[in-house]
């Protein structure tokens, strides 16, 4: 469920997993990953690596999520616990969502 902007918790059990996506989520991605953003996407665009590309991308999103709500860091481990109680379907559902772009109307970029 989707509570805030780019803020999804989905309860599991009685626990609730939490993901935070945005621009703290990508630069843990990226660090963990050891590759950018856009390459991920690329990749997962190309059915590649999805697996790991899915894992680093939600990984980032739980330490931004851990982050933002004084939590302890999660482990990549803990991660993929996550994605594996969440389900697959679930979270390609979640990454399909929380990646789109917002593009304006008009398609012109916003005025500073």
């Amino acid at each position: 469920m989707v509570v805030g902007k780019g803020i999804y918790e989905v309860k599991v059990g009685k626990k609730i997993v939490g993901f935070k996506f945005g621009t703290n989520a990508a630069v843990a991605t990226e660090k963990h990953l050891g590759y950018g953003i856009v390459q991920l996407m690329n990749e997962v665009l190309q059915k590649k690596n999805m697996v790991n590309n899915l894992l680093g991308y939600f990984y980032g999103g739980a330490v931004a999520y851990a982050s933002s709500h004084d939590l302890k860091p999660p482990t990549v481990d803990n991660v993929g616990d996550m994605i594996d109680d969440i389900g697959y379907d679930e979270a390609l559902r979640i990454f399909n969502e929380s990646s789109k772009v917002p593009v304006p109307k008009n398609g012109l970029p916003p005025k500073a």
